[in-house]
């Protein structure tokens, strides 16, 4: 057999191999950043009131790969009580981390998964006055632990998840908290 006949015969080979073992697909579950309260100085405690987002992931390899798509933009909002009554804080938190490629049993998300976001404390006052805003950049940490009944769950239809989350630091410093997110996969596309 011809030399080029022998290197096309393997350059097809390569592709049959690499379109036969190429698996991906991608998922989006309700439910980011749905529960938990943040702290302000550690003074107010501002309870969840309102927003939640929808976390995606990929498939790149091994791994499915998290994010919140900026068309969808997550958003968690919390409300003071008692003399701070009327101040808000809004949180506009992404994802980044990764899991175990699969559609069965339970999975948990790779250590070292981490989100940023935005925030912006607002401060009412009396009309006309308009109301004082502050904004923060924050950084913090999520995980899904099994043991602790946090997981991307495919054993039911539709899978569910529940996952933590904290805040590590934000920038200029005050905003602290943390929470949780739960809910189910509300869209699949292999």
């Amino acid at each position: 057999m011809p030399k080029k006949a022998l290197i096309v015969i393997a350059a097809v080979a390569v592709m049959l191999v690499g379109a036969t073992s190429a698996y991906g697909y991608e998922e989006a579950w309700e439910g980011w950043f749905n529960s938990g309260h943040l702290t302000f100085l550690q003074g107010p405690y501002f309870d969840y009131v309102e927003g939640e987002g929808v976390l995606r992931d990929y498939t790149a390899g091994s791994v499915d790969s998290f994010l919140v798509p900026i068309v969808t933009p997550s958003t968690f909002t919390c409300a003071a009580s008692g003399p701070y009554e009327g101040w808000t804080i809004k949180l506009w938190p992404d994802a980044r981390g990764c899991k175990d490629t699969g559609q069965r049993g339970q999975k948990e998300v790779n250590p070292g998964a981490t989100w940023l976001g935005k925030a912006i404390l607002i401060i009412p006052h009396e009309y006309p006055d308009p109301p004082d805003t502050v904004e923060f950049d924050v950084v913090g940490t999520w995980n899904t632990t099994v043991e602790e009944g946090d997981c991307f769950n495919y054993g039911g239809l539709p899978p569910i998840y529940s996952a933590h989350w904290d805040v590590d630091h934000s920038y200029p410093a005050g905003i602290d908290g943390d929470g949780g997110s739960a809910g189910e996969r509300v869209y699949f596309e292999e």
